[in-house]
């Protein structure tokens, strides 16, 4: 069996977010970024869209929303720079999240 190196990144974070019941965090994107939502605790729903444009003359974007998912304790979200990159959540109920 071979196995080859496809890519290497050194710079990486985790964080550990906690939200309460209610609280959500607004349309957001992670430019130049992949990235993987796990949730540890809790129940939050998750939406993902991709961008399909910016309105000239406008200060406004064309999102298309390509995923939405209630995630409870062991299911992942997961963006990347060219796909689901913004998004936004709402937990349900108190949650935590791990965020790489």
């Amino acid at each position: 069996m071979d196995f080859y190196d496809l890519e290497e990144q050194r710079d990486f974070e985790v964080c550990l977010l906690q939200f309460e019941k209610g609280e959500q965090i607004t349309h957001h994107d992670h430019p130049n970024m992949t990235g993987v939502l796990l949730c540890a605790t809790g129940k939050t729903d998750v939406w993902n869209y991709d961008l399909l444009g910016k309105r000239k003359g406008h200060n406004s974007l064309l999102l298309r929303e390509t995923a939405q998912a209630l995630l409870t304790k062991g299911q992942v979200s997961t963006l990347t720079s060219q796909a689901r990159n913004i998004h936004r959540l709402k937990a349900r109920s108190l949650t935590q999240l791990v965020d790489i």
